[in-house]
């Protein structure tokens, strides 16, 4: 599923858009914060 139809889906409220984008993202965000932070423990 493309990233435009999780968006449609997350903004009707279907949970299911919210994990699809969540799964998409996640080590990204992950390692943006890591970098930020640089310190796995206030993660």
């Amino acid at each position: 599923m493309d990233e435009q139809e999780l968006l449609r889906r997350c903004r009707a409220g279907d949970e299911s858009g919210f994990a699809g984008l969540f799964q998409q993202y996640q080590v990204k965000a992950w390692r943006l914060a890591y970098a930020i932070t640089a310190n796995a423990d206030q993660l």
